[in-house]
Protein backbone atom coordinates (compact mmCIF):
# COMPACT_ATOMS: atom_id res chain seq x y z
CA UNK A 1 0.00 0.00 0.00
CA UNK A 2 1.76 3.12 -1.33
CA UNK A 3 0.97 6.65 0.05
CA UNK A 4 -0.42 9.26 -2.17
CA UNK A 5 0.11 12.96 -1.96
CA UNK A 6 -3.02 14.69 -3.05
CA UNK A 7 -2.46 18.29 -4.03
CA UNK A 8 -5.20 20.83 -2.57
CA UNK A 9 -7.01 22.89 -5.58
CA UNK A 10 -6.39 26.04 -5.88
CA UNK A 11 -10.34 27.07 -4.99
CA UNK A 12 -9.24 25.16 -1.31
CA UNK A 13 -6.32 27.16 -0.96
CA UNK A 14 -7.82 30.59 -1.73
CA UNK A 15 -10.08 29.68 1.06
CA UNK A 16 -7.84 28.54 3.33
CA UNK A 17 -5.83 31.68 2.99
CA UNK A 18 -8.62 33.90 3.46
CA UNK A 19 -9.70 32.26 6.10
CA UNK A 20 -6.14 32.38 7.82
CA UNK A 21 -6.25 36.32 6.98
CA UNK A 22 -9.59 37.20 8.51
CA UNK A 23 -8.21 34.75 11.72
CA UNK A 24 -5.46 37.22 11.96
CA UNK A 25 -7.19 40.34 11.58
CA UNK A 26 -9.57 39.53 13.94
CA UNK A 27 -6.38 38.94 16.31
CA UNK A 28 -4.84 41.86 15.75
CA UNK A 29 -8.19 44.01 15.88
CA UNK A 30 -9.10 42.54 19.65
CA UNK A 31 -4.96 42.85 20.40
CA UNK A 32 -5.45 46.43 19.56
CA UNK A 33 -8.75 47.70 20.91
CA UNK A 34 -8.59 45.62 23.79
CA UNK A 35 -5.10 45.49 25.31
CA UNK A 36 -3.01 48.95 23.61
CA UNK A 37 -5.48 51.41 22.67
CA UNK A 38 -6.31 53.66 25.58
CA UNK A 39 -9.97 54.33 27.00
CA UNK A 40 -11.01 57.31 26.15
CA UNK A 41 -11.58 60.17 29.48
CA UNK A 42 -14.55 59.94 31.22
CA UNK A 43 -16.82 63.30 30.91
CA UNK A 44 -20.10 63.23 32.70
CA UNK A 45 -23.20 65.24 31.01
CA UNK A 46 -25.36 67.17 32.76
CA UNK A 47 -27.45 64.86 33.68
CA UNK A 48 -25.00 62.54 35.81
CA UNK A 49 -24.26 65.56 38.05
CA UNK A 50 -25.94 65.59 41.38
CA UNK A 51 -27.99 68.12 42.94
CA UNK A 52 -26.80 69.18 45.98
CA UNK A 53 -30.34 70.40 47.63
CA UNK A 54 -33.27 72.67 47.51
CA UNK A 55 -31.17 75.95 48.15
CA UNK A 56 -28.18 75.21 45.28
CA UNK A 57 -25.61 75.83 47.46
CA UNK A 58 -22.47 75.13 46.01
CA UNK A 59 -18.88 73.45 47.12
CA UNK A 60 -15.63 74.07 46.04
CA UNK A 61 -13.04 71.16 45.78
CA UNK A 62 -10.03 72.42 47.75
CA UNK A 63 -6.81 73.32 45.89
CA UNK A 64 -4.36 72.40 48.42
CA UNK A 65 -2.77 69.04 49.66
CA UNK A 66 -2.21 67.69 52.81
CA UNK A 67 -3.43 69.11 55.99
CA UNK A 68 -4.86 72.39 54.69
CA UNK A 69 -7.35 70.63 52.17
CA UNK A 70 -8.36 68.36 55.23
CA UNK A 71 -9.31 71.64 57.33
CA UNK A 72 -10.53 73.52 54.40
CA UNK A 73 -12.93 70.29 53.73
CA UNK A 74 -13.77 69.90 57.77
CA UNK A 75 -15.14 73.84 57.75
CA UNK A 76 -17.21 72.78 54.26
CA UNK A 77 -21.14 72.96 55.18
CA UNK A 78 -21.50 70.31 52.78
CA UNK A 79 -19.22 68.47 55.15
CA UNK A 80 -20.84 69.44 57.97
CA UNK A 81 -24.37 68.37 56.69
CA UNK A 82 -23.17 64.49 56.17
CA UNK A 83 -25.66 61.74 58.21
CA UNK A 84 -23.92 58.74 59.71
CA UNK A 85 -25.75 55.91 58.59
CA UNK A 86 -25.48 53.04 61.12
CA UNK A 87 -22.49 51.82 62.99
CA UNK A 88 -18.62 51.09 61.83
CA UNK A 89 -17.24 48.70 62.47
CA UNK A 90 -20.16 46.33 62.03
CA UNK A 91 -20.10 43.32 64.30
CA UNK A 92 -20.08 39.70 63.49
CA UNK A 93 -21.17 36.83 64.98
CA UNK A 94 -18.25 33.88 64.33
CA UNK A 95 -20.10 30.64 63.73
CA UNK A 96 -18.89 27.40 64.79
CA UNK A 97 -16.12 26.80 66.77
CA UNK A 98 -12.86 29.05 66.92
CA UNK A 99 -10.55 26.19 67.14
CA UNK A 100 -12.09 23.25 66.22
CA UNK A 101 -9.41 21.11 67.61
CA UNK A 102 -10.48 21.67 71.35
CA UNK A 103 -13.15 20.07 72.48
CA UNK A 104 -15.25 21.89 74.70
CA UNK A 105 -16.73 20.15 77.93
CA UNK A 106 -20.31 21.86 79.14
Amino acid sequence: MALVQRKISKRKQLKLIAALASVIAITALVAYYGLLKKPAAYTPSAANVPILGASGEQFRIPGQTGYEAAEELSESPIFHSLRSFGVWPLSSNPKGNSQPFILREE
